[in-house]
């Protein structure tokens, strides 16, 4: 049956052996706002290549199937089968209501009434139902770094891990995780309170994501002491589908048509600015001019990246042009106008949220303040 389970779930959303809760790193959950009605399907696999269990097949595999739900940007639900006849619920409220640099949530992982085991063999019980949580995410540009307590799933029963995870080990129920974004793809590092887990993700779409984690790191022997002396789970792989059945994405294609109609529109602009500029005698140049030219380059700069598809670098420019204008608009739009493009919408209506917050009457932004309330 599970390997049935396998081939159905790679078509839309295989998970590995974390990638199996609500929204997350690996294991370790991140508090942040979500799509309104967005639904996610996958399957979680993990394979032990652990000498120990040679030809036990039942336990040198690991798979789930799950199916999330976000009733609303603050509310999200996940259905999880972990072996062929259990289903558990996971659900996550983000308590924050605006978009700020942090983000602050509450959850409970495993709701189940008894223990249970994700092997097909169901062996190594486990006694990690109803596992509440609360967990923060600071979000920074290129970063995440989340940091949380729970109890149960979140709390090791006996020390493991080896080496430099040593240390970790003397904050029980404490998790914690760090994600460093590079234009399509992130780097992952986490103890999500029993192990440390570390991953790579490629976002090639918005609709989909390949996930690649190496599992319980620096556990000496083949078999894992947190998790009832099952075998180490060591390799995780996992196809990740996102989006689906989103109210928003009809509108999430207007706004990135509006994207491309504003930049060929500020291009232009630029390009008549610096012609004015040219035809212009020298003059004497004010401290003031100085800075607003400064600017105005840091705005080329961003542009003419944008368009070579460098969105990282394009952010930087902005970053930079707003730290010498941290009041104009039309930097605070356009940095939330890169960030959609680059799939991060916490970041867009942040800065898409100051720009409103500046000039609430302007035009120009009558479809980003339809888009951020649709998101609250």
């Amino acid at each position: 049956m599970r390997y049935l389970l396998l081939i159905l779930g790679v078509t839309v959303h295989c998970f590995s052996a974390g990638y199996n809760f609500t929204d997350a790193y690996i294991n370790v959950p991140i508090a942040k706002q979500y799509n309104i009605n967005e639904i996610q399907f996958g399957a979680s696999y993990a394979y032990s290549g652990a000498p120990a269990i040679q030809g036990e097949s039942s336990n040198r595999y690991d798979m789930d199937l799950k199916a999330v739900y976000s009733f609303s940007n603050r509310h999200q639900l996940a259905i999880n089968l972990v072996n062929p006849t259990r289903y558990v619920g996971h659900y996550q409220y983000t308590i924050t209501d605006e978009f700020s640099p942090y983000q602050l949530a509450a959850g409970i992982k495993n709701i189940s009434e008894s223990p249970f085991s994700t092997w097909e063999s169901d062996r190594y019980v486990e006694d990690v139902n109803m596992s509440p949580y609360i967990v923060n995410t600071y979000y920074n540009p290129n970063t995440t770094f989340t940091i949380g307590y729970g109890v149960r799933a979140f709390e090791h029963q006996k020390k493991s891990l080896i080496g430099i995870g040593s240390f970790v080990e003397n904050l029980n129920g404490v998790f914690f995780g760090f994600s460093f974004d590079q234009e399509i793809v992130s780097f992952l590092v986490e103890y999500d309170g029993k192990d440390i887990n570390l991953g790579i993700k490629f976002r090639p779409s918005d609709t989909y994501e390949i996930n690649l984690g190496l599992t319980e790191q620096f556990v000496d022997g083949d078999f894992n002491p947190q998790h009832e002396m099952a075998p180490k789970r060591q390799i995780t792989f996992g196809i990740s589908s996102r989006n689906l059945f989103s109210q928003n994405d009809h509108f999430n294609s207007q706004i990135k048509a509006l994207n491309l109609k504003v930049a060929d529109l500020e291009r232009r602009e630029l390009n008549r600015i610096n012609e004015q500029k040219k035809k212009k005698e020298p003059e004497l140049i004010s401290d003031d001019d100085v800075l607003k030219t400064r600017v105005a380059e840091l705005y080329s700069e961003s542009l003419i990246s944008y368009n070579n598809r460098d969105y990282s670098r394009s952010i930087r420019m902005l970053q930079d042009a707003l730290t010498l204008d941290p009041k104009n608009m039309l930097i605070l739009s356009r940095l939330g106008s890169v960030y959609y493009t680059y799939g991060l919408l916490d970041h867009a209506a942040y800065y898409w949220q100051q720009a409103v917050d500046i000039n609430p009457n302007s035009p120009d932004l009558v479809d980003v303040k339809t888009f951020l309330s649709n998101r609250l």
